[in-house]
């Protein structure tokens, strides 16, 4: 019987603050004073890109946490390489079903031994800034800079094993200039090129505007899907 009486006592419990949680009736104004206006609503300022698209340069999505960084080139987290991949375009890209597809690179082919990737890369392709703004032309020397950027010290770099392990000459070339780093006290200027290392020893190189070539330490049939 007590059982009985607590759940009686709930569902009416229940029932009241089902009631109190209804909206309130609206009592409609007196004859002859005129009805509250309904602010219009507001159409939100459409801000459209350099290739008249508002659309196609706005990425969504939904995280975690802040993101520390937009360079990509020293990124590690998978929280900032998420941003990078979405926004970002690389040599060779995968399709809804997991293929290898061209990217930046139009098309790419090996050498017999394995060591040598050569890129064609797109013409006409161009680097936007913050606004959608067009400022240059994506080549193949952009590549050459990056490695360059990533294979050196003092950048930090979270991913630069991708180079360090697989690109021939660029573990020698980041040790050569490590080595030079300790050598300085805290007040002298750090700069790559007074390390004495050459970057032309680094297997990426500019072959010309639009093609791109990296020698790899060994035969990785896989190197391309580094890459994206």
């Amino acid at each position: 019987m007590k059982k009985f009486a607590w759940m009686l006592v709930l569902v009416l419990m229940f029932s009241l603050v089902t009631s109190c949680q209804q909206a309130p009736a609206t009592t409609p104004p007196a004859e002859g004073t005129p009805a509250e206006e309904t602010p219009a609503e507001e159409t939100p300022t459409e801000v459209t890109n350099a290739l008249g698209d508002s659309e196609a340069m706005v990425y969504r999505a939904l995280y975690s946490g802040e993101i520390s960084s937009m360079n990509y080139l020293i990124e590690g987290a998978t929280n900032e390489q998420t941003v990078g991949a979405n926004v970002i375009d690389t040599l060779v890209e995968y399709n809804d079903v997991g293929e290898l597809i061209p990217g930046l690179a139009e098309t790419w082919e090996v050498s017999d031994d394995g060591l040598t990737w050569t890129f064609h890369l797109r013409k006409g392709v161009k680097w936007f800034n913050h606004l959608g703004e067009p400022v240059a032309d994506v080549t193949a020397h952009d590549f050459v800079s990056a490695a360059k950027y990533v294979c050196d010290p003092q950048n930090q770099s979270g991913t630069d094993y991708m180079i360090l392990d697989l690109v021939a000459g660029a573990a020698e070339y980041y040790d050569t200039v490590s080595e030079y780093y300790q050598t300085l006290a805290e007040t002298d200027e750090k700069v790559a090129e007074n390390s004495g290392a050459d970057f032309a020893t680094v297997g990426v190189k500019a072959v010309d505007d639009y093609t791109l070539e990296y020698t790899t330490v060994d035969n990785y049939p896989f190197f391309p899907t580094c890459l994206t």
